[in-house]
């Protein structure tokens, strides 16, 4: 295959010119970099059992690590079984602490992101979880978050499948 110079000289220069958007888009966690906290309250539950449900609403803390190129840990802390997951990272006593690594940020302009993650849990639970985060302040943000969690094997009890949603601020915490 011959390429002539010309056509190898366009195609290089279109590549070059297009690598600094693409990398921007990609690796920059912007004004969301650095650790934030804040307490999840279940502001709405589904599908969870009566008998369950007081178990079931209980606080849930939360902190988000994020990383210079957008990489994101998310560590729970928590007293329900339901909130913790496998291939986690252990912190703390009594497994108090669950933490994710493995996920991205993805910004929406200057003030807003969303963190998606798909986990395994205890019991074959296997749920889905989304962060949508606002920057209110540069050490302040606002979460609208949800998790729809479903058995990979279902039991039939009742209890095989539910989701959870709630808004919650997050404040910057020293890394």
């Amino acid at each position: 295959m011959n390429i002539s110079k010309a056509t190898f000289t366009i195609g290089l220069s279109a590549l070059l010119l297009l690598a600094p958007s693409a990398d921007a888009q990609r690796t920059s966690a912007g004004a969301f970099r650095g650790n934030w906290k804040g307490t999840l309250t279940m502001d709405t539950i589904v599908d969870v059992p009566p008998d369950q449900l007081e178990r079931m609403s209980k606080t849930v803390d939360l902190e988000i690590r994020v990383e210079n190129r957008g990489g994101a840990e998310l560590y729970f802390t928590f007293e329900e079984e339901e909130w913790e997951f496998t291939d986690h990272i252990e912190e703390g006593e009594n497994n108090q602490t669950d933490g994710q690594r493995g996920f991205r940020l993805t910004p929406i302009g200057d003030s807003n992101a969303v963190i998606e993650a798909r986990v395994e849990g205890n019991n074959d639970w296997i749920s889905s979880i989304t962060l949508n985060l606002t920057l209110l302040s540069p050490d302040s943000v606002l979460l609208s978050w949800s998790r729809l969690t479903v058995r990979d094997q279902w039991q039939n009890n009742g209890f095989d499948e539910f989701g959870m949603a709630g808004v919650a601020t997050l404040n910057r915490i020293a890394d």
